[in-house]
């Protein structure tokens, strides 16, 4: 097995030069930096703005309350059953719903 004798000016050359372009890198990405070097304004145009979310709707416009419901069912034996219940619809962009290995909290 031949070994290759290692070339010290080569290497050090080499870090020098990748040091040196990633200080220059770094210094022209710093935020201080930015203001000469903005983007093209075709760059800005392809990239979409984000809108801000509109504030949420007061409480009682979140939900309907609706008391007093019934419900007719049909049994299989013909006759009907009249089931009472309350509801209450929630608007749903603006509730999060969060499930925890099957416990809700």
């Amino acid at each position: 097995m031949q070994s290759c004798p290692v070339r010290p000016l080569p290497l050090l050359a080499l870090s020098l030069v990748s040091g040196l372009l990633g200080m220059g890198i770094a210094w022209w990405m710093h935020p201080a930096n930015q203001a000469e070097h903005s983007w093209p304004q075709s760059i800005n145009r392809l990239v979409p703005q984000i809108e801000p979310l509109p504030p949420p709707p007061a409480r009682d416009q979140l939900t309907r309350f609706r008391p007093d419901q019934t419900l007719d069912l049909l049994r299989s034996d013909g006759t009907r059953v009249s089931i009472g219940f309350t509801s209450v619809v929630v608007d749903p962009r603006w509730t999060t719903v969060e499930f925890f290995a099957g416990w809700n909290r």
